[in-house]
C-alpha cells in the first residue's frame, strides 16, 4: 500500500506541473480545431474527402504523399501527410514538454531531502524509486492516451468508422516516454543533475535517436574501425529506439503495419536502465 501511495502522489506532483497543463490546454484546443474545424465525407466508413478549415476539399486523387495501394483500405493517400504530420506532433510535444516537466524528479529528490523522507518510511529504496518512475509514467501515459482517444473519438464521431489503427498507436506513444524516462532516471541518479539528465533526453530525442536508427554515415566515417561500429550497434540497442517507435505508429496509422521489435527493445533497454538505477542507488550515502 505504500508503494502505491509513492505512485499516486508522484502521478498528482507529475500532473500538476504548469508544462503539464499548458500541454493538456494545448491538445485540448487541438482537438477542438479536429472537431469544429475539420469537415470528413465518408460513406461505409471509408473516407473519401476532406476538408481543413473550409478550404479546398481533398479527395483521394490528390496525392500528399507517396502510399502503396495496400494502404488505401486503412488511410486514404489525401490522409497519409496529416497522419504523419500528427504523430510528429504527438511524439514531439509528448516527449519534449514531459521531459521538460519529469525531468528534475529524481534528481531534485536526492538534493533537497524528499528521498530521505521517503525512506524514513518502511519502504525498500527499490520500492521508492520504481514507485517514483512508475507514478511519473503513468501520468504522461494517461496523457498521451487523452490525446490518442480524442483523435479516436474525432474519427469516429467524422468518418463514423470504429478504426482499431487510431489506438494501435498508444502503445508506441507510452513506450517511447517510459523507456526515455528509465534513462533520465539512470542520469538523474549518477549525475544529481536535472541538467544532464534533461540534455541527454532531447539530444536522444532530436538527433542521436535517429541518427542511431540510420547509422549509414556515421558508419561511413569509421568504416575501417571495428570498434566504432560495434558501439554504435551497442547504443542503437541498448537506448531506446525513438525513432522506430516513431516510424512504427506512422505505419500503423497509414497502412495498418504493426512492428513489435522497437517496443520489445525499448521495454529491454528502460529494464537495463532502471536495474542499473537500482544498483547505483542502493549504494548511495544519504
Amino acid at each position: 500500500m505504500k508503494f502505491l501511495a509513492i505512485v499516486q502522489y508522484t502521478i498528482k506532483e507529475t500532473i500538476s506541473q504548469k508544462v503539464i497543463l499548458l500541454l493538456l490546454v494545448v491538445l485540448t484546443i487541438l482537438l477542438a480545431v479536429f472537431i469544429f474545424g475539420v469537415h470528413i465525407s465518408a460513406k461505409n466508413g471509408v473516407v473519401e474527402e476532406m476538408s481543413l478549415l473550409g478550404g479546398k476539399p481533398m479527395t483521394s486523387s490528390c496525392e500528399l504523399a507517396d502510399r502503396p495501394a495496400s494502404s488505401m483500405s486503412v488511410t486514404p493517400s489525401f490522409l497519409s501527410g496529416l497522419a504523419e504530420m500528427l504523430i510528429a506532433l504527438a511524439f514531439l510535444g509528448t516527449l519534449v514538454l514531459c521531459t521538460i516537466a519529469t525531468a528534475h524528479t529524481i534528481p531534485e529528490s536526492l538534493v533537497n531531502g524528499t528521498i530521505i523522507l521517503f525512506l524514513s518510511r518502511p519502504l525498500s529504496r527499490t520500492s521508492v524509486l520504481l514507485g517514483r518512475y512508475l507514478g511519473v509514467a503513468l501520468a504522461v501515459g494517461m496523457i498521451q492516451l487523452y490525446l490518442v482517444l480524442g483523435f479516436w473519438l474525432v474519427f469516429i464521431g467524422k468518418a463514423g468508422s470504429i478504426n482499431p489503427f487510431v489506438l494501435l498507436t498508444f502503445p508506441f506513444l507510452f513506450i517511447s516516454f517510459a523507456s526515455m524516462f528509465a534513462w533520465i532516471c539512470l542520469i538523474g541518479i549518477t549525475s544529481k543533475s536535472t541538467g544532464m539528465a534533461s540534455i541527454f533526453a532531447l539530444l536522444h530525442v532530436f538527433a542521436l535517436s535517429a541518427l542511431l536508427a540510420n547509422p549509414g554515415r556515421l558508419l561511413g566515417i569509421f568504416q575501417n574501425s571495428q570498434a566504432v561500429q560495434w558501439l554504435v550497434r551497442i547504443a542503437y540497442y541498448a537506448l531506446p529506439q525513438l525513432a522506430d517507435l516513431q516510424k512504427s505508429a506512422t505505419n500503423v496509422l497509414t497502412v495498418g503495419s504493426f512492428e513489435a521489435a522497437p517496443i520489445a527493445f525499448s521495454l529491454l533497454s528502460a529494464v537495463l536502465a532502471l536495474v542499473v538505477s537500482v544498483l547505483v542507488f542502493r549504494r548511495m550515502d544519504f
